[in-house]
């Protein structure tokens, strides 16, 4: 009597389910030895993040001079139409219009990235300019929250 007979008649599996059982033992068997072999025979790349950290670093401090800059602009522009634009809240010193933001100077608000930046200039496009600043909350990727934080950073133009 064979090893596989006895286990049958051990268990009471059939001869399907033991043919089964043994080839997932096998895979099994198989994808240890795969997994020894790529351990012990590829070494594991080292991966250098400090040039991806410095860029990451770089790009920040250039978001927050693109946010100064902005803040420049806008006291020009306030300046020379004699409007009264300011509203102060935190680093964040003039509000943006929405309906004549460029993608960078949506950027500069908080919780926008380039994608929600893209989707509100698409909005923009689509539906006409924003008739209030609650429109916001139609653009995909603003909720109550974001919303929250961006009321006292943004108005709407004529």
């Amino acid at each position: 009597m064979s090893i596989i007979s006895k286990f049958n008649q051990t268990l009471g599996f059939t001869k399907n389910e033991t043919r089964i059982i043994l080839f997932l033992v096998l895979i099994f068997l198989a994808g240890i030895g795969i997994k020894l072999f790529k351990s012990s025979y590829t070494s594991k790349p080292s991966y250098d993040f400090s040039s991806i950290d410095s860029e990451f670093y770089t790009r920040s401090a250039t978001g927050d001079s693109v946010s100064s800059e902005l803040s420049a602009i806008e006291n020009q522009k306030d300046k020379s139409t004699g409007g009264d634009r300011s509203i102060s809240k935190g680093k964040y010193s003039t509000s943006v219009d929405i309906n004549s933001a460029s993608i960078a100077e949506l950027m500069a608000l908080p919780g926008i990235g380039e994608g929600i930046a893209k989707n509100i200039i698409a909005y923009r496009k689509s539906n006409g300019n924003f008739k209030s600043v609650s429109d916001l909350k139609k653009v995909g990727g603003i909720g109550d929250k974001k919303f929250e934080k961006l009321l006292p950073l943004v108005t709407v133009g004529k």
